[in-house]
């Protein structure tokens, strides 16, 4: 029975690396901002040398820019081989957050990690083209998204009471080092594990110096990679050349064009994880028989339902064009310029839009017996949300283009994951209902693959 189990857990693992592997395949066509990176590394005489003339004139990324320049000068199999490898890094490190929350989430194992794979393709084919298969995108967006997810498990750990390792602590540190690196995924680690550790010392329990010393040492990345003097450098340098416009925004302006271009992206182009997440959480609803929970997931599964029907075909016959027009401008975002900002209509669907993202995050904490559990799952949506309106403060908001989202949208993919978990606890049957999810999360695998190429 153990070799069984064993030959199972390595070739799911086999499939997650393989999975991983084509989606590195990913054509792009950014190599000539890597052939740049690459020169103007190799044109100083020493690392330090370029450590200091980047931290002086572009800003304090420098340990996720050191992993680069490194990967630049070998060659590119090596790259696509630690990049899978990464990738199947993240998906474990995401099903041991589940793990940490559930004890008995190890009998699911398999359905979960492959539930994380299925879901991570439903991530925007731009989104991945940016984020993991251009060099320096990844490492600036899943090698420290994948640490800042490796980052979280010990505070997660503590609060469920759990053991930890000391040979463990290398690895947490290192996960911290590059993700407090980054300003967005080192502000989602931080301020996560801040509110972590005050639930922590509300519940009266103790934290050990070594957990204690991973915070400061997250807390003191973090400001060090904010207060590098290039940071200033490359915001002047951006808004002269993305966004001149910027500075005449107040701050409620960036705020809602950051909020519109969030909305944007979950409403239009992540159109599928918003409409899993829904039905998940209606499944879950009806099945703990709450009748006014289950009145309030009709909100977002209707919202995301009307996006995905084809509303032109369906309802040409019935209804005029005036009215589907006036029914797609409810998922209208306007993204750019000061011009938006002055326009009133451009509210009425942000409103709405933001209504249904408060909605699901009511849901998710109600989708769990367990607090701790509703405070950490519904903490992760709201950090996904979050990582998105923090660039709202600047101007390269637009210049970052799709990969912004990565962190949002691999939250969201840790989130169905979790919400997965939770119904099929409610099916007795597990192992008819195991087969049929395996098939069919393979064919949507398959078949989302093919969107990539």
């Amino acid at each position: 029975m153990k070799k069984y189990i064993l030959n199972k857990n390595v070739i799911i693992l086999l499939f997650l690396f393989v999975i991983a592997f084509i989606i590195t395949l990913n054509p792009i066509d950014t190599e000539q901002d890597d052939i740049i990176y690459r020169e103007a590394f190799n044109n100083f005489s020493s690392f330090i040398v370029w450590a200091k003339e980047f931290i002086l004139l572009w800003g304090g990324r420098v340990v996720a820019l050191s992993l680069s320049t490194l990967f630049l000068n070998l060659n590119i199999g090596i790259f696509k081989l630690a990049n899978a490898t990464i990738i199947v890094i993240l998906v474990y490190s995401i099903y041991k957050i589940i793990e940490t929350l559930s004890d008995e989430a190890i009998k699911y194992k398999n359905i979960i990690l492959i539930s994380i794979m299925c879901s991570f393709l439903f991530i925007n084919r731009n989104v991945i083209k940016y984020s993991v298969t251009w060099i320096t995108g990844t490492f600036n967006y899943l090698w420290p998204c994948t640490a800042m997810i490796v980052a979280m498990i010990p505070f997660i750990k503590k609060l469920k009471n759990n053991p930890i390792k000391k040979v463990e602590y290398i690895v947490y540190f290192l996960s911290t080092l590059l993700a407090s690196n980054i300003e967005q995924t080192g502000v989602v680690l931080f301020v996560f594990i801040s509110i972590i550790i005050v639930i922590i010392k509300l519940n009266k329990m103790k934290i050990e110096k070594t957990l204690l010393a991973n915070y400061i040492f997250c807390f003191i990345v973090l400001i060090l990679s904010l207060m590098a003097p290039g940071n200033h450098v490359r915001y002047s340098a951006e808004l002269l050349r993305w966004y001149q416009d910027f500075e005449m925004l107040s701050i409620f302006d960036k705020i809602i064009q950051g909020q519109s271009v969030l909305l944007d992206h979950l409403v239009n182009h992540s159109t599928v994880t918003i409409f899993i997440i829904s039905i998940l959480l209606m499944y879950i609803s009806i099945k703990e028989k709450d009748k006014n929970r289950i009145k309030i997931a009709f909100i977002p599964l209707i919202y995301s339902l009307i996006r995905i029907l084809p509303l032109n075909v369906l309802l040409s016959r019935i209804y005029s064009n005036d009215i589907i027009s006036r029914i797609d401008k409810l998922f209208a975002f306007n993204t750019y310029g000061v011009k938006m900002i002055c326009n009133p209509y451009i509210y009425i669907p942000i409103i709405i839009g933001t209504f249904v993202l408060i909605v699901i995050a009511i849901l998710i904490f109600l989708s769990y017996k367990d607090v701790k559990k509703s405070i950490v799952y519904t903490l992760l949506y709201l950090a996904g949300i979050c990582s998105t309106l923090s660039l709202s403060v600047s101007p390269t908001i637009f210049a970052s283009s799709y990969r912004i989202f990565f962190v949002t949208d691999v939250l969201n993919v840790l989130l169905i994951a979790s919400l997965t978990y939770q119904a099929i606890k409610y099916i007795k049957d597990n192992i008819t209902v195991e087969v049929i999810y395996f098939i069919s999360i393979i064919i949507l695998a398959f078949i989302n693959l093919l969107v990539y190429f």
